[in-house]
């Protein structure tokens, strides 16, 4: 009977624990999702996943599709504790208990717009010339690091005085970044480069016809070695370089030129002997008579060209060595014809003119009697003054649209000549009263269509 009693007791205890692990094996658990937002951070999360429930002990969960958002941060997933310390593999991490899962965030890093609208201008202040770059303002920057050749200088304005840097006469390529606050803000890209012409001291300057420009001059300048020519003074642009300007500078070795000066005067250069190096812009529009006579700069050129041929310097021609033929090409890229470059030719019959010439100087084609065919290439912006003259033999010539400015007497002494002017109508403002004289109105037809 005692026996019995014992059994059964077992099979009840037996009994019993079987239920408990059945009981215990059925048990489930929750996985909460924290916002865990920044200290300070008032901004409401979204997208914040639901709370999952009935999550099966040792069971895996799925991660959420789509992860929350918090303006101004950027989530970087799921982690077990609120310091973010151990990422939550949703792979492999098993569900043991109630769990809570913890965001991540990362402050939002946006990069700055790089500076825009970069200049550099001139002023008088004080009786002194001031150059001054200055640029748009980026929103957010905390500053601005400014490249000037290969020194950077700091600024907090979308400014910088440039002659309190005390720069060396030059030519100076310069960028300005945007610089952020180490935090949300992260640094530009530099900007696109500028040029800033630092002229050689004690230059002289004058206003020409036009009192809001000046042309330029040596002054009581140290010319020796290389001459920088600037790009305005005082607040005004510096557009041309004066007639005898720099005549018998024999210390001079290079002139640079910078972009906005668009004639040198006759005799400009005379006989600077040792002038060897000269850039000329791509605003240039006229190179007057004798402008380099007897300097090297002339003198090497001439002597590259061939015999019977054009005479180039840099991308003008500028001159003719020898005798040419009838039929003139002059070459692809050049962009200006110098003045008198083929003056009193009397054999050149027809001139082709690349699409690349911007300008025609004066006197340019000045008594070329036997000239009949020249075609203006649509581009050309520039005739200078008698650019034509006594051109006796030339019967038509068509002006194209992109003519801006036509001087005086360009076509004087041709008076069979027919002018044939592609959309304009009348003359523009830029064309002097005597840009015609001696071409009957007859022979001029306006809004001029080609066939």
């Amino acid at each position: 009977m005692k026996k019995i009693i014992t059994m059964i007791s077992v099979l009840v205890l037996a009994l019993a624990c079987s239920a408990a692990l059945a009981a215990c094996g059925n048990k489930t658990y929750s996985v909460t999702f924290d916002t865990n937002k920044p200290a300070g951070v008032t901004a409401n999360v979204e997208n914040l996943p639901s709370k999952i429930t009935e999550v099966k002990k040792d069971a895996n969960i799925t991660e959420p599709s789509t992860g929350p958002s918090l303006a101004g941060y950027d989530f970087e997933g799921w982690y077990k504790e609120a310091a973010c310390t151990n990422v939550w593999n949703f792979a492999s991490d098993k569900v043991t208990a109630d769990t809570t899962l913890f965001a991540k965030w990362a402050l939002k890093v946006s990069t700055l717009a790089a500076p825009t609208g970069l200049s550099v201008t001139s002023a008088e202040v004080s009786g002194d010339n001031v150059y001054t770059l200055n640029w748009t303002a980026v929103a957010n920057a905390s500053g601005y690091t400014v490249s000037v050749g290969t020194t950077a200088h700091q600024t907090t304005a979308a400014t910088l005085n440039l002659t309190n840097l005390e720069l060396d006469p030059g030519v100076y390529d310069i960028k300005v970044l945007a610089k952020g606050n180490g935090t949300n803000y992260a640094d530009s890209v530099y900007s696109t480069t500028v040029k800033h012409w630092q002229a050689t001291p004690n230059l002289s300057y004058s206003t020409g016809e036009s009192t809001a420009v000046y042309t330029v001059a040596k002054g009581t300048a140290d010319t020796t070695g290389t001459v920088v020519l600037p790009q305005s003074y005082k607040g005004k642009a510096v557009t041309a370089v004066n007639t005898n300007g720099f005549k018998d500078c024999l210390d001079i070795t290079e002139v640079i030129i910078p972009e906005g000066i668009g004639l040198i005067n006759q005799n400009a250069f005379d006989s600077c002997t040792n002038l060897e190096t000269v850039n000329i812009p791509s605003t240039m529009k006229s190179i007057r008579d004798n402008a380099f006579k007897d300097t090297k700069f002339l003198t090497n050129a001439i002597n590259a060209a061939a015999n019977n041929s054009i005479v180039y310097v840099q991308n003008w021609a500028i001159a003719s060595k020898g005798t040419l033929g009838t039929s003139v090409s002059v070459a692809a890229g050049t962009v200006g014809i110098g003045c008198n470059a083929f003056n009193g030719n009397t054999t050149v019959q027809e001139v082709i003119l690349p699409s690349s010439v911007k300008a025609i100087s004066a006197s340019a084609f000045a008594s070329c009697s036997a000239l009949t065919t020249v075609i203006l290439p649509a581009g050309l912006e520039f005739i200078g003054t008698l650019a034509f003259v006594h051109c006796t033999s030339l019967t038509e010539l068509i002006i194209p649209h992109s003519v801006t400015t036509i001087q005086g007497y360009a076509f004087m002494g041709t008076s069979g000549l027919l002018l044939k002017i592609i959309g304009y109508s009348s003359a523009p403002d830029t064309w002097p009263s005597t840009w015609n004289d001696s071409i009957e109105p007859s022979n001029i037809t306006w809004n001029y269509i080609p066939a």
